[in-house]
């Protein structure tokens, strides 16, 4: 029987990522700064948000046009068009609303709210920009591509 442990560990002073950031050396640097040290085996998670930033996987708003469907969902749930837009561009199938929410088949295979799409954490701060989920998480490269 294997033995195994569960910590969590925060990393703190990470910076808000950008478009065009190295993921794994920023994460590097800053476990480094705080004297914790990866072992083989640990598992390292990171919020997609953060990998879609580095991706520069954002859109704004103001360049959405929205289809007659995304007036639609926008008249049934009180959000805006162009955010609906967003949904509708993301999913392979709008599965239905409850109140504001939008469920979502997302193309890259998993349902979701709002097909992954998020206004937080944006920097700089716009009501004008969300953020997207990236094109394939699951891609071989992902590791190797920010790997310091």
């Amino acid at each position: 029987m294997t033995k195994w442990d569960l910590k969590l560990y925060a990393i703190r002073g990470i910076p808000l990522i950008k478009s065009g950031d190295n993921i794994g050396q920023i994460v590097y640097q800053y476990t480094e700064a705080d004297g914790f040290r990866f072992k083989d085996g640990d598992v390292l998670i990171i919020a997609h948000k953060v990998v879609s930033k580095a991706e520069n996987a954002i859109i704004r708003l103001s360049k959405i046009r929205p289809s007659q469907q995304a007036r639609d969902l926008a008249a049934k749930t009180g959000r805006d068009p162009r955010l609906c837009q967003v949904y509708i561009n993301e999913s392979s199938e709008i599965v239905g609303t409850e109140g504001r929410m939008v469920i979502t088949w997302h193309k890259i295979g998993f349902r979701d709210t709002s097909a992954g799409v998020d206004r937080s954490n944006i920097a700089p701060y716009s009501e004008d920009l969300v953020s997207v989920l990236p094109k394939d998480p699951d891609a071989r490269n992902l590791a190797e591509k920010w790997h310091t």
